[in-house]
């Protein structure tokens, strides 16, 4: 059996087997998977790797580790850049910041239904925007989801945060 990177392994007489894999970041694992990629890993065939389909990051302070996240999904790097201004300009801790409201995709204003107050996107108007509510079709494919940990310096506990709808959690130690 020859291992291929991105764990996938390659079995003589054998389709193309893919596994769990994990990045390890300062000892914080980020888990993905390429189940749902079947496209994908067919268009890339035995052997070769196949584009990265996730956003991960490293955030130190002082030297240290401080936020370790990723995401996947349509509107990965949009949701990354909420999940950091939450987290590093608001104080959110890691959960909250992924259960707050957010746009999504890199349309200016697409929101999912129900996820902002009406207020809200009235004073978006106010300044000239339009923001835009997402058909559930379209919701799907903007959406990023996002997985993270972030370490308190002072005490060195780790807290976690995981998109809702993503079916993982974090683990930390």
């Amino acid at each position: 059996m020859d291992a291929k990177p991105g764990g996938a392994q390659r079995q003589p007489g054998k389709a193309l087997n893919v596994r769990r894999t994990s990045e390890l970041c300062y000892g914080l694992t980020l888990k993905s998977t390429a189940a749902f990629q079947g496209a994908e890993i067919a268009r890339a065939g035995p052997g070769n790797r196949l584009q990265v389909g996730m956003c991960p990051l490293i955030v130190l302070r002082g030297g240290r580790l401080y936020l370790g996240s990723a995401a996947i999904g349509g509107g990965l790097h949009a949701k990354t850049i909420q999940m950091l201004t939450n987290i590093l300009d608001f104080g959110l801790d890691p959960q909250a910041s992924a259960d707050a409201p957010a746009f999504i995709g890199w349309g200016a204003g697409l929101v999912e239904r129900d996820s902002f107050e009406p207020q809200v996107l009235d004073g978006l108007r106010e300044f000239g925007l339009a923001p835009e509510i997402a058909s559930p079709k379209a919701a799907g494919v903007a959406r990023g989801y996002w997985a993270g940990a972030l370490v308190d310096p002072a005490t060195g506990r780790i807290q976690g945060g995981v998109s809702r709808g993503l079916e993982g959690g974090v683990v930390g130690y």
